[in-house]
């Protein structure tokens, strides 16, 4: 028995492929809307999974099982938070920290491996 959502699937599947395909032929409404509905799945997808497969098991349940061996995840927690005030315009400079950190730690880290 085929279900009514397995069909839907297959209907949007195919509309949105040829909503995609129509770019060949010119820029047009309908591929803008399939790209905007394809860019934004895309990047909840990827938020929600970095929620439940990165941040729960590797950052809140160590920290709330053993907070005193793992205190040390709230370093990279916290240049993490520091990365993403580069968002807010009124505080954008606090993000110059973290980055400067990475540039200056993988540099030293080359300019080690070539000497």
């Amino acid at each position: 028995m085929v279900h009514f959502f397995n069909i839907l699937g297959i209907w949007l599947g195919a509309l949105f492929t040829f909503a995609i395909f129509s770019f060949l032929y010119k820029d047009n409404p309908f591929y803008k809307i399939a790209e905007q509905i394809f860019v934004g799945l895309s990047a909840g997808y990827w938020f929600v999974y970095t929620i439940y497969f990165i941040l729960i098991p590797n950052l809140f349940t160590p920290l709330t099982s053993d907070f005193g061996a793992n205190w040390i995840k709230l370093i990279p927690a916290a240049l993490g938070v520091m990365m993403l005030l580069r968002l807010i315009p009124s505080i954008d400079w606090i993000s110059r920290f973290p980055v400067a950190l990475i540039i200056g730690t993988t540099s030293g880290i080359y300019f080690l491996r070539y000497l």
